[in-house]
């Protein structure tokens, strides 16, 4: 992955990345299109969250804004360079702007708003919006449908809020991987609301490698967010090793393993959180044991497990699964919380 631009010095006001150097063929830029489809529900509450997703597909469809790779590197001549088969332009010195997706790396208050990122389903390491080592992060107003996470915060991250963020096909809204190489990592202060998810394979994800590599992720917030079809809606993974490849014997089964995850999740709260699971276990907490998740915390929410060919009507009760996981739930909670209080 290309590293970001940057200028050695602290940026000292908000920068926007956006695509409306692009048009459509009927002439309209993407973010232009969708601040008229997004304005009306600025400010809605739950109903308007709900309703929104059950726009979501068409809206995938109408919104997403697909090009020609040729054209638009004719377009872009002298500006644009090709990496694994996407386009980049560097939109500001302190980040890249990718037309498959956004690096925002060793950078300050970036806004990045009214953006659609699209990639296909089966692109592969195209995650829609990645920020790293950067702090003041504004995501507003995206639609995102990839190969990968729709929006991934690695170490370095803090002060992050995504904001109304439509992510499908993708990997989900994602904190992590973390913990892969010896450095200390740290990432705190991340707020994810309003947002919709469809199809994906994650939902909201916090992923750490099995590797006893230390570092932290402390206050976290997800709240408002709708979800449908998806396979794993909410699921904390500390035991990650694709492959049981570079990992320490100890962790390479999480049935067995007696070092786990060197990083420490704490201060984690879930708030109306609401859809369908295409899995049975719509919640999953699968913790270290060297250092167990604490202070996760679980308000108003509501998942119910819906097979991928069933029918509305055939939503039954969904699970949940905890191990080395604390904290407490409150108000309407189902599946039903099995945190260690």
């Amino acid at each position: 992955m290309k590293k970001a631009l940057t200028n050695g010095q602290q940026p000292t006001s908000t920068r926007t990345c956006n695509l409306d150097h692009l048009t459509s063929e009927t002439g309209a830029s993407p973010s232009a299109r969708f601040r008229s489809d997004t304005s009306s529900r600025a400010n809605q509450g739950k109903s308007g969250n709900r309703h929104h997703y059950e726009q979501l597909n068409t809206e995938l469809i109408r919104r997403r804004f697909d090009f020609d790779q040729e054209t638009a590197m004719s377009r872009e001549a002298g500006r644009v360079q090709s990496k694994r088969g996407a386009q980049l332009s560097v939109c500001h010195q302190s980040f890249v702007c990718l037309f498959v997706f956004v690096m925002v790396e060793a950078s300050a208050g970036v806004a990045i708003v009214d953006t659609v990122v699209s990639a296909p389903g089966r692109s592969p390491n195209t995650d829609g919006i990645h920020i790293k080592q950067s702090t003041g992060v504004t995501v507003r107003n995206a639609v995102i449908g990839t190969g990968d996470d729709c929006v991934s915060m690695v170490e370095g991250s803090s002060d992050v809020l995504i904001e109304a963020v439509t992510c499908g096909p993708g990997h989900g809204i994602s904190i992590g991987s973390l913990g892969d190489t010896p450095e200390q990592v740290a990432v705190r202060n991340i707020t994810v609301k309003g947002a919709a998810l469809a199809g994906t394979t994650n939902g909201l994800r916090i992923k750490t490698w099995a590797k006893a590599n230390a570092g932290a992720v402390t206050g976290v917030s997800f709240s408002g967010v709708v979800m449908r079809n998806v396979s794993n809606p909410i699921i904390v993974d500390q035991n990650y090793c694709p492959g049981n490849a570079s990992c320490p014997t100890e962790a390479r089964s999480p049935e067995t393993c007696d070092l786990g995850s060197g990083i420490e999740i704490s201060g984690v709260s879930y708030t109306d959180v609401e859809g369908t699971s295409a899995t049975a276990t719509a919640v999953r907490f699968d913790c270290s044991p060297s250092r167990p998740c604490a202070g996760i915390a679980m308000r108003d929410v509501r998942l119910r497990y819906q097979p991928p060919a069933a029918a509305a009507a055939a939503e039954r009760p969904a699970a949940s699964f905890c191990r080395n996981a604390h904290g407490v739930a409150f108000g309407d909670v189902d599946p039903p919380s099995c945190l260690i209080e």
